[in-house]
């Protein structure tokens, strides 16, 4: 995630503790899904 600049590896922040949440459960909320959504595209871009 950090090699595709989808977050800064400095700071985190809320988006790797969404991400925690969103892979503890199995009903994660609309953002946490947004969030999930936002890396693959990211990911996607750079390959």
């Amino acid at each position: 995630i950090v090699e595709t600049q989808f977050i800064n590896k400095e700071q985190p922040g809320q988006v790797m503790n969404k991400l925690r949440r969103l892979f503890s459960r199995a009903r994660p909320e609309t953002q946490e899904l947004n969030i999930l959504r936002g890396i693959l595209t990211s990911i996607e871009k750079k390959l």
